[in-house]
C-alpha cells in the first residue's frame, strides 16, 4: 500500500522544537500508523521525543529507537494510579505536544501536560479538538479513501515540517525460528469476527504450503486466539507447524514477525507490525477498507473477495447479513498462489 505523503505546507509553526510530547494511546495499528510522523519531528525538529502509550503496549514503543521515555497511561487502572500517571505526564515541560489519536481522553491528555502548545489531528473527534492550541484545517479531515499513515503525517506536515516517504523505524530482538524455511506466518483471528477468514480456510492454506513449498508455517495471536488456533490444526498433520498463540510478549511477537520470510493475516495489529519490520505480508481484507488501513509499503498483496459483495466495506464487528461473503469468498487457492509468487521473487 503506497500513497504520496503530505508536502511541506510552509515555515515551520513551532521553533525551535527541543522536546515534543506524542500523545497516541493505543492500538498496535495504529501506534505503527503514528511512527513515520515521529520520525519527521525527530529528524527535523531534532527534538527529545516522549510518547504517552497505554500500558500494555509500553514495551512496544520501547522499540521505537527514536522514543527516549515512554509514559504509560493506565486505562484499566487510572483512577487508583492518576496521582502517578500526573506527576509522570507533568514532570518536564514541553515545547509541543502532538496528540495523534484525536479522541477527548488524548485530548485531556494533551491539555494536562506542560506544554507551551497542543496540536491534534484534524480528524479529530468527541470534542477533543476545544483543548488544542491549534489543530490542522478542516479540509484535511479525515476522508475515507485515505491511508492513516497519510493522515499522521498532515498534522506534522501542518506545522511546516518536511514529509517525505514514511519512515518505520523499529527495534526488535533476534529470533531464530523452530523448524526449517522458508517460514511462514498465519495470523488467523482478530478482535472483530467480520474480518476472520475462516479457520478452516487457515489450515488448508498451511497444507497447500506444506505440500507445495515445504518449509514451516508458525500459527501467530493472543491468548484469546488460542482456540482459533487449535481449531485450525484439528484433524491435520502438525509437522512443521509451530502454535506461538498467547506465548509471545508484544517484544517477542516483533522479533518473529522480523524472522519471518512471508506473513499471511486477516487485518489486525500484527499485519502492520510485519509491515513495519520489512517482512512481505499477504492481507485479507473484507469489512475494512485496505485504502486506509492495509499493510503500508512496496512488496505487499492485498487479497478481496472477487467479486466483492455490495455491502463491503462496512465497518461492522460483526457481519449484520451473517454470512460473512466477504471474507468467505476469498479462494485458498488465490492465498496460496500469492504466497508462491512473493516467494519466488524474494529469492
Amino acid at each position: 500500500m503506497k500513497e504520496s505523503a503530505p508536502s511541506n505546507v510552509g515555515k515551520p509553526f513551532f521553533s525551535p522544537l527541543r522536546r515534543v510530547l506524542i500523545v497516541k494511546l493505543s492500538s498496535m495499528g495504529d501506534l505503527f500508523h503514528a511512527l513515520p510522523a515521529v520520525h519527521v519531528l525527530k529528524q527535523c525538529a531534532d527534538a527529545k521525543i516522549d510518547w504517552v502509550v497505554q500500558s500494555e503496549y509500553a514495551d512496544l514503543v520501547g522499540c521505537f529507537p527514536e522514543v527516549d521515555h515512554v509514559i504509560t497511561f493506565p486505562r484499566r487502572r487510572f483512577l487508583r494510579q492518576a496521582t502517578v500517571f500526573l506527576r509522570a505526564l507533568r514532570r518536564e515541560p514541553y515545547d509541543l505536544v502532538v496528540d495523534l489519536q484525536g479522541l477527548l481522553k488524548s485530548a485531556l491528555t494533551a491539555r494536562l501536560a506542560r506544554a507551551r502548545a497542543r496540536v491534534g489531528p484534524g480528524f479529530c473527534r468527541e470534542g477533543a479538538g476545544h483543548f488544542y492550541s491549534v489543530r490542522p484545517s478542516r479540509a484535511i479531515r479525515r476522508q475515507p479513501r485515505r491511508h492513516a499513515v497519510i493522515e499522521n503525517l498532515d498534522t506534522v506536515a501542518y506545522l511546516g515540517l518536511q514529509t517525505d516517504e514514511p519512515v518505520f523505524p523499529v527495534q526488535f530482538p533476534r529470533v531464530e525460528l523452530a523448524g526449517t524455511g522458508p517460514h511462514i506466518g498465519l495470523v488467523p483471528g482478530t478482535r472483530w469476527p467480520s474480518k476472520n477468514w475462516p479457520a478452516e480456510y487457515f489450515g488448508q492454506l498451511a497444507d497447500g504450503f506444506r505440500h507445495a513449498i515445504g518449509g514451516s508455517v508458525h500459527l501467530i495471536g493472543g491468548p484469546a486466539d488460542r482456540q482459533r488456533c487449535r481449531t485450525l490444526m484439528q484433524g491435520r498433520s502438525t509437522e512443521g507447524m509451530y502454535d506461538l498463540s498467547g506465548s509471545l510478549d508484544l517484544v517477542r511477537l516483533g522479533g518473529v514477525l522480523q524472522a519471518l520470510d512471508i506473513v499471511v493475516t486477516n487485518d489486525t495489529g500484527p499485519m502492520h507490525m510485519a509491515a513495519a519490520a520489512g517482512t512481505p505480508v499477504v492481507a485479507l481484507f473484507g469489512p475494512t477498507d485496505p485504502l486506509r488501513t492495509g499493510p503500508w509499503g512496496a512488496g505487499h498483496r492485498v487479497l478481496r473477495a472477487r467479486p466483492l459483495p455490495d455491502c463491503a466495506p462496512c465497518f461492522q464487528r460483526r457481519c449484520s447479513r451473517g454470512h460473512g461473503e466477504c471474507m468467505s469468498r476469498i479462494p485458498v487457492e488465490s492465498v496460496l498462489a500469492a504466497v508462491k509468487e512473493m516467494l519466488e521473487f524474494a529469492s
